[in-house]
C-alpha cells in the first residue's frame, strides 16, 4: 500500500501548516511507498524524537480513518547523528535520489543505465524535497532551503551535486557485470 501522501494534492497539505514553535527543521525528505527518509536539524531538546513520535500517532490515526491494522511504515526510525560535512553532503544526496529505487531496483549497487531518465524522474518525484530544491515543488513551507543552497551555492549547485552522483552510478552501472577474479 503506498502512504497516503501519495493520494492527496500536495498542496493541500500545506493549508493548515503553520511555522512557529517547530521541534526541527526539515531540510530534505523522500516519502517512498513503505517507509521515508528525513534530513533533519533538532532545533529544541528531543525535538526528533518528539517529531517522530507525532508521525507514530499520524498512523494510528490512518489506521482508525482507513479501519486498517498494522504498521504504515516499515520499521522504526533510526536516528543517525551527521558529525561531518561529507557526511552532511552525503546524506543530502542520499534523501534526494533514494526515489530511484522506485524505477530501478538495486540501483545503489548496480548502478544506473540511464542518467537522463533517472535525472528526469527525481525532478518531477512530488513527493521528495529535490524539486523544492530546484524551486519547481510545493513544499517550501515545510522547508528550510536555505541551509544546503548556502551550502552548494544556488539552486544549480543542489542540482549539481545531486547529478554528480548521478554520473557516479552511471559509471558504476558500466561495469555491474564485470567479474575480477
Amino acid at each position: 500500500m503506498r502512504a497516503f501522501w501519495h493520494q492527496r494534492d500536495p498542496a493541500s497539505l500545506m493549508n493548515n501548516y503553520k511555522q512557529g514553535n517547530s521541534l526541527v527543521e526539515i531540510h530534505a525528505f523522500a516519502l517512498m511507498d513503505n517507509h521515508f527518509h528525513l534530513l533533519l536539524k533538532q532545533v529544541k531538546n528531543n525535538g526528533i524524537s518528539h517529531f517522530l513520535n507525532k508521525l507514530g500517532g499520524y498512523s494510528y490515526y490512518f489506521n482508525k480513518k482507513y479501519k486498517r491494522v498494522g504498521p504504515l511504515f516499515q520499521g522504526r526510525f533510526k536516528a543517525v547523528l551527521i558529525r561531518t560535512d561529507e557526511q552532511l553532503r552525503n546524506t543530502f544526496v542520499y534523501v534526494n535520489t533514494n526515489p530511484i529505487g522506485l524505477i530501478k531496483a538495486n540501483w545503489k549497487e548496480r548502478g544506473i543505465d540511464d542518467f537522463k531518465k533517472a535525472s528526469i524522474f527525481l525532478q518531477k518525484y512530488p513527493w521528495s524535497s529535490y524539486p523544492d530544491y530546484l524551486e519547481k515543488g510545493k513544499f517550501s513551507s515545510l522547508l528550510n532551503r536555505e541551509f544546503f543552497v548556502d551550502l552548494f551555492g544556488t539552486s544549480k549547485g543542489c542540482q549539481e551535486e545531486v547529478e554528480s552522483w548521478l554520473k557516479h552510478k552511471v559509471e558504476v552501472g558500466k561495469y555491474k557485470d564485470i567479474a575480477l577474479e
